[in-house]
Parts: C-alpha cells; structure tokens; sequence
C-alpha cells in the first residue's frame, strides 16, 4: 500500500508527497515498512556518523583531543549558528589549518537569525559556514595526522575517501566495488545505498558497544543542538527525546534513526520527491505508530509531526500530516 504525507489548505487537499521507510531491529531484521520501501537512493548527509568514525578509527581524534562538542559538529549539518563557527574553528586551530583549507563551498547560514546577522554584520563569505564544514574539517584532521594530502582530500581515489568507503561496505555487507558514489552537496563522494542497508547500518553501528560508535553516539546525543541547531529537525527530535534517540537527516528528503531502548530500533524514511517537509511527519508517524513514542513526547514534537500550512502574513491556512498505516511485518 502506498504511503502519503499530505498537505491540506482550508479543508481540502492540496499536496501529497509519497513517502517510503522501513524499521529494523539491531540485528537487521525488518520488524515494519511503511509503503514499498525498496527503494534505492543515496545516503547524503545521513552517512555523516560513519563519516566521522574514520576520525576516530585513524587516531585523528585522540591525538588533537577532540571533545564531545567537536566530535558532534563533525557529524553534523549544522545551521551556521556562531556556536557551530566556533566550534569549526577550534577544531581547525587544534590541526594547524585555517578556513581556506576547507574545500565545501560557501553558503549563508540555514538558520535565519544567524543568517540575517551574517548580512547585517557584512561577515565575509567563507566555506566555514557551510553546513558541512564540520565533516570536512574532520576529513582534514585526518589527512594531517596521517599525512595525506590536504589540497585533493574530496577525490574519490584518495586514501580517506577510500577508507571510509571501506567503512560504509564494512557496516552495509557490500564490497567496496560494488557501492556505486556520486558527488554530494559539499563535494566529497556519496554513497547509492538501498533503504534497507541504511536502516541496517544505523541499527548495527549505534547499537554496538565498540568504543568508537559509542562515542560518536554519545557525542550527537549529548550535545543535539551542535548536529543540527537550535531549531532543526535533527536537533529537535533528539533534544526532545533526551537522548533515546540518534537522528541525521540527510537532503532530498531522507532521515535515519536508532531509538536506543532496551531493544533497538532503526527506522530509515525517504520522502520519493525530495521534499523534507514531508519527512519530519513521515518520521514522527513512524515512531507513533510503533509504539516508541508518546504522550508529553509527541506533544512536544507537535511543531514537526502535524505543522502548519501559513500564509505570508503569518495566519495558518492549512496543516501537513502523515496519512498511511505502518505494516508490521
């Protein structure tokens, strides 16, 4: 059966957006789907933990002393606030580089009073700001501590983009030859995985008790509002659920998750034409109607799980809403 979050205005339908998803236990079995979730698409921001774990694996963190803040804006998309720049910042000044070394691009913040202040301030423009420019100062520590080269450290053939191609074929069962990348957002590869492989791989990777996947979960968990911001989805959800919850959204309308009771669980959700106002109620709904959340939990998460249509002056003139039935298996 097909699976919709639609949009309403006045009364009426207005928009539907297909959604796909699917909930995993930690040892991979499928336990519910929503929609067809055989679906493959690429992972996008929602790598990011693994990603990451190849600073950890490679000594990087350690020798630069990486803190649970700095570890958790490595992982993150985060919304340009001045605390994300500043963290960045530290971790550049700990590996002996500058802004200029980091090859994402530039943007303006995504969050709008950081990015009102970035135009009223005449900030200059600098690839820190970008949304990954945590990851990518990562990467760099990486290269520094091993010696690798900085200037070339996005290419597909160099050796950290090959070892954490290796980390993601360890975590989703494939060969490293079979995982097909494209380019992302920022300019580093991106991994074309299936549904299916990312909800296994968050259900393996932040359930383990090896100490590098615990830190990074302990990091994102800790510290939410680094991942994301104050007000993003990502940094919401897991602040909201005082830390039973990891979540990393990536673009085109993807989340991944593990919600970290006695039993884990990970619930991966892609919305089919990439818009990611769909994905937050899609997700919401899942969780709803597995039975991982409820009560004073889902009521402060109502923002997300039913918001509102608005019209520019501001008065609500519709709502978007999940409107499917999870199929357990």
């Amino acid at each position: 059966m097909e699976a919709f979050v639609e949009v309403e205005r006045g009364d009426r339908l207005e928009s539907r957006h297909r959604v796909r998803g699917l909930a995993v236990t930690q040892n991979g079995d499928i336990l519910a789907r929503v929609g067809n979730p055989d679906l493959w698409t690429y992972f996008r921001s929602s790598a990011k933990p693994f990603q990451a774990l190849a600073v950890l694996e490679s000594g990087a963190a350690e020798a630069f002393d990486f803190d649970e803040r700095e570890i958790a804006v490595i992982c993150s998309s985060h919304a340009g606030e001045d605390f994300h720049i500043e963290t960045v910042r530290g971790i550049l000044k700990k590996i002996g580089l500058g802004e200029k070394n980091l090859q994402c691009g530039f943007h303006p913040p995504l969050d709008q009073a950081a990015r009102e202040a970035f135009f009223r301030e005449g900030r200059q423009p600098s690839p820190i700001y970008n949304n990954c420019s945590g990851k990518h100062a990562g990467m760099l520590s990486v290269c520094r501590y091993k010696g690798w080269p900085l200037d070339n450290y996005m290419e597909p053939d160099h050796p950290l983009q090959q070892e954490i191609l290796r980390i993601v074929a360890r975590y989703s069962g494939l060969a490293p030859g079979a995982i097909h990348t494209g380019v992302d957002g920022c300019g580093v590869p991106v991994f074309y995985l299936s549904l299916e492989h990312m909800a296994k791989m968050y259900g393996r990777f932040f359930s383990e008790d090896r100490k590098e996947a615990q830190i990074i979960s302990q990091a994102m968990r800790n510290n939410p509002e680094m991942v994301g911001g104050t007000r993003r989805f990502d940094s919401v959800f897991m602040r909201e659920l005082k830390g039973k919850v990891v979540c990393k959204g990536g673009s085109e309308g993807l989340e991944a998750s593990a919600f970290l009771g006695e039993e884990p669980v990970a619930i991966v959700l892609k919305v089919e034409d990439g818009n990611e106002r769909a994905s937050w109620p899609g997700l919401i709904e899942f969780y709803a109607q597995m039975g991982l959340i409820a009560g004073e939990d889902l009521s402060r998460l109502d923002a997300f799980w039913h918001p509102p249509v608005k019209n520019v002056a501001g008065k609500i003139v519709g709502r978007i809403y999940a409107n499917f039935t999870v199929a357990r298996v």
